[in-house]
């Protein structure tokens, strides 16, 4: 038995409507590994949903979330999912071994468009970025001990004016503890999330296509219409 659960986090800061189809996405590949989400505002239908009240969008406020969702979490491993990413079934296939962490290795990245951030970059098309925090699984226990033990984090919720000026380190790469398919992960870059850039590999050329996922511009007008 996979002794995993799907932990999804989401200050609902995105598009609802959107938000609404990267739930039903996930809830179509999960298979029946159980899912834990913890939100700014009610998800009923989505799994044992803890709804956090709205706190500001931060790191912070979304480390605290997480934090709450593994306490409730009764499985070995979390598996991560977040509001703005499109997972293939693959990704919640994986079995893990006795790492403590491990990295989905196939994470693309489309930039949209909004009225407030028009400098987007070219629209119909996806960017490889190869490892995301959004794409990785964790030991339950392993990761609340991280996040206890993270530099000038504490068990409250942050304000605009009150942020910690750095929490803990990410998990290290390592490459004996990665995992990935041919169909890749896909993250939506919009103006709603904690951070509007993100790093690109660019010795790899951006496409219009994906394998899985198919062409970007129509993906993106079934998600976001």
């Amino acid at each position: 038995m996979n002794d995993v659960t799907v932990l999804y986090y989401s200050a609902n800061t995105e598009d609802p409507k959107f938000e609404t189809k990267i739930r039903e996405k996930i809830l179509a590949s999960k298979g029946d590994l159980p899912l834990v989400s913890v939100t700014q505002e009610p998800a009923p239908d989505f799994g044992t949903n803890i709804c956090v009240g709205k706190q500001y969008n931060c790191y912070g406020n979304e480390f605290r979330q997480i934090e709450i969702g593994l306490k409730e979490v009764k499985t070995k491993y979390v598996l991560t999912a977040e509001a703005d990413f499109l997972y293939p079934p693959e990704y919640f296939q994986f079995q893990p071994d006795d790492a403590d962490y491990y990295h989905y290795a196939n994470v693309w990245i489309h930039f949209v468009r909004h009225e407030k951030n028009r400098n987007a970059w070219a629209q119909k098309k996806a960017y490889f970025k190869l490892y995301s925090d959004g794409a990785q699984m964790v030991k339950k226990d392993f990761w609340l001990d991280q996040i206890s033990k993270g530099k000038n984090y504490e068990e409250k919720w942050y304000t605009k004016d009150d942020q910690p000026k750095s929490l803990h380190p990410r998990f290290v790469i390592n490459e004996n503890n990665i995992w990935k398919s041919k169909n890749p992960v896909l993250s939506f870059k919009t103006y709603f999330g904690v951070q509007r850039n993100t790093r690109i590999d660019n010795k790899i050329q951006p496409v219009e296509n994906l394998e899985y996922w198919g062409d970007i511009e129509k993906l993106k007008k079934e998600m976001f219409l």
